[in-house]
């Protein structure tokens, strides 16, 4: 990533720090929308995009999340 990014792997790193990697259940939870944290999110990042001209029109994130598959996925 770093090579693509024409950043160094120090920086990389840094950026990722402070993220996490949701388990099921919070995958659950966030895909079907009962918390509105990723659908938030999502406008945020949708708007930012908009703004630096890396989309050309705007998305609605509702329409794009589908909790089918997490909703039937066991451990």
């Amino acid at each position: 990533m770093a090579k693509r990014t024409k950043v160094t792997s120090e920086q990389i790193l840094n950026a990722f720090k402070g993220l996490s990697q949701p388990n099921l259940q919070e995958n659950q939870q966030l895909l079907d929308q009962t918390d509105p944290a990723l659908v938030n999110g999502m406008k945020k990042l949708i708007q930012i995009m908009l703004e630096n001209k890396l989309i050309s029109k705007s998305i609605d994130p509702v329409s794009i999340l589908d909790d089918r598959f997490i909703k039937n996925a066991k451990l």
